[in-house]
């Protein structure tokens, strides 16, 4: 019972950093309406970038992920100027096809300077641990991760549900075109998504790094984002914590106790996820809890 009781929480704590990037991943697609298919990629350059601030500045990996996301926050401003921006008002292929340039561009960036090999942080920076008593189901790098992960999520859900710019984002991603109409500024708004939506991609980069290192495999997380995003509602912010939470859960139950009954002996924690979001949207094609529009003709 211990056992299943820890698998579990390290699940959770793991579905907590999923939440935090699948929240960016909605933000995007409520703003503008696109499928971020580069989201992956910006939380694989928030790890390499503070891997380059504490190599670099020989600094602790606090300041060095604080100065990571400054940086991650520049980057989504640079790439919404360049390559999203003159997509406005442009078909939703074209869009979504540009995100997939911007994943293989980042890519390419990243074989260029660190050749895609892997790499933990530098002992010399220190790690995210915090002190803790042994008897806890969780390590203090653990708890320190979960901690970080559920402070972004509160805060970005309820700048999301209370603030104007949140009510702003949702306008503009039902219709650009009126959004302008009643004074929304849908430029501005693209810029402070995209911006967010870097930022939280690279915490959840540098949570995951720090936890099993960095390498290119961190880009992967944008496919496993997805039957998450799908599953909770691609609009929904809390369906995307509540999903998060959920397959980080099964994922990890599904590792430990179906992997080795399994000839190949793993594999079964990455497909189990796919397999729910399948059958939930034979169901509910609109997500648990997305919103179910209805149109008329």
């Amino acid at each position: 019972m211990t056992l299943f009781l820890q698998i579990v929480v390290l699940g959770a704590a793991t579905g907590m950093i999923y939440a935090l990037v699948a929240i960016g991943f909605v933000l995007i697609y409520k703003s503008t309406g696109l499928f971020n298919l580069a989201h992956g990629e910006f939380l694989m350059m928030g790890a390499y970038l503070c891997l380059l601030v504490i190599t670099g500045l020989n600094c602790s990996i606090w300041l060095g992920a604080l100065l990571a996301l400054v940086m991650a926050v520049i980057l989504g401003l640079v790439c919404e100027r360049l390559a999203l921006r003159p997509m406005i008002g442009q078909p939703l292929l074209a869009g979504v096809m540009m995100t997939i340039a911007l994943s293989l561009i980042l890519k390419a960036i990243v074989m260029m300077v660190w050749e895609g090999d892997f790499f933990w942080f530098p002992q010399s920076a220190g790690s995210l641990a915090i002190p803790i008593e042994e008897a806890f189901l969780l390590s203090g790098e653990s708890i320190s991760v979960l901690l970080i992960a559920v402070l972004f999520i509160v805060g970005f859900s309820l700048f999301f549900k209370f603030a104007r710019t949140g009510l702003s984002m949702r306008a503009s991603a039902e219709d650009q075109q009126v959004a302008q109409s009643v004074g929304v500024a849908v430029k501005q708004i693209f810029r402070i998504t995209w911006a967010i939506a870097a930022l939280v991609a690279a915490v959840g980069g540098i949570l995951l790094g720090s936890m099993n290192g960095i390498d290119m495999g961190l880009a992967a997380m944008g496919l496993k984002v997805l039957p998450i995003v799908l599953l909770g509602g691609l609009d929904s912010i809390g369906g995307a914590i509540v999903a998060g939470v959920f397959v980080g859960v099964i994922e990890n139950v599904a590792s430990v106790y179906g992997d080795p009954l399994l000839p190949s002996g793993g594999g079964l924690g990455t497909i189990v996820p796919f397999g729910v979001m399948l059958v939930v949207m034979l169901f509910r094609p609109y997500g648990l809890f997305g919103l179910k529009k209805i149109e008329r003709i």
